[in-house]
C-alpha cells in the first residue's frame, strides 16, 4: 500500500522526535532528515555510554549478592554467594554483657516471614537461662522459669500471740494447748515465750522439743506434734497468754 505524501511527512517528523528524545536533545530544536545520521550515531553513542556505565559501575562483592542471583560488577558477571536464610533460624550463641543480651546469629539474608509476619531467630530456653546465669538453685522451690524449676527454700519467719486453754497430753505429762492454724509456710523451727514473767517456756533444737527449758524440764521428740504449714499444735506449762516465734520454709 503506497503512502501519501501527507503520511510519509508525518512518519519522517515522528522518526525526528524519536531521534531527538533518544539523543538527549531538548528545546524546539527540529531534527531534519538530512541530520538524522549525524543524531543516529549521537544516539548510538549514548547507548554505549549507559551500556558501559551499568555494567563497568558498582561495587558489590558475591557475598552481597543472594546465592542464585547475579549483577555486572566493573564490566563482569558476579554470581551471588549470600545465602538465603529461612523463616526462622537458630541463633548460633549467647552471651550477657552490661546488662544487654547479645545474639549472634548466621550472616546472610533474612527475607522470608514466620506467622509472626517477621524472619524470627529463635533460641532454646536452656541456652538462654545459661546465658543469663539462670539456675534452679536461683530460684525459689516449686516456680519455674525458662524450664529450670526451684529448689532453692525461702526462709519464713511469723510471731504469733494467743492463749493456751484446754489440756493435751505429751509423753503422759498434760499441758494447755496453743493452737497455731494457717502459717502459711511450713514450721522449722519454734520458740514460746510465757507472756506472764517474759520467760521462754518452750523452744526447738534439732527433731527435739525442749518444754520449760530454764529448767531442762522435759525434751520430746518433734514428731509427737503437728507441725504443718496448716497446723501448729504447741503445748504450754499453763493456761494463759503466749507468744510464740515460728521460723520455718516455703
Amino acid at each position: 500500500m503506497a503512502l501519501s505524501i501527507n503520511s510519509l511527512a508525518e512518519y519522517i517528523q515522528s522518526l525526528g522526535r524519536v531521534i531527538k528524545e533518544k539523543a538527549g536533545i531538548s528545546g524546539d530544536t527540529v531534527i531534519y532528515p538530512a541530520d538524522f545520521d549525524t543524531h543516529i550515531g549521537a544516539v548510538y553513542q549514548k547507548g554505549q555510554a549507559d551500556q558501559a556505565e551499568r555494567t563497568n559501575g558498582g561495587n558489590a562483592q558475591a557475598s552481597q549478592i543472594l546465592t542464585g542471583c547475579s549483577a555486572y560488577v566493573k564490566n563482569r558477571m558476579v554470581n551471588g554467594g549470600m545465602p538465603a536464610n529461612g523463616a526462622q533460624t537458630a541463633a548460633k550463641s549467647l552471651s550477657l554483657s552490661g546488662g544487654v543480651l547479645y545474639s549472634r546469629i548466621a550472616l546472610g539474608a533474612y527475607l522470608t516471614k514466620a506467622g509472626s509476619g517477621w524472619p524470627e531467630i529463635t533460641v532454646k530456653q536452656a541456652d538462654l537461662a545459661n546465658a543469663i546465669g539462670l539456675s534452679a538453685a536461683k530460684l525459689v522451690k516449686g516456680a519455674t522459669v525458662l524450664g529450670l524449676t526451684g529448689q532453692n527454700l525461702v526462709y519464713q519467719y511469723k510471731s504469733v500471740t494467743g492463749n493456751a486453754s484446754g489440756n493435751m497430753s505429751v509423753g503422759g505429762q498434760s499441758y494447755a494447748r496453743l493452737d497455731i492454724s494457717n502459717l502459711g509456710f511450713t514450721p522449722q523451727s519454734v520458740t514460746v515465750r510465757d507472756n506472764s514473767d517474759n520467760t521462754i517456756c518452750l523452744c526447738t533444737f534439732g527433731d527435739n522439743i525442749m518444754i520449760n527449758p530454764g529448767y531442762w524440764n522435759r525434751v520430746i521428740s518433734k514428731s509427737q506434734l503437728s507441725f504443718s504449714a496448716t497446723s501448729l499444735v504447741l503445748p504450754c506449762p499453763a493456761a494463759g497468754s503466749f507468744t510464740a516465734f515460728i521460723w520455718g520454709t516455703k
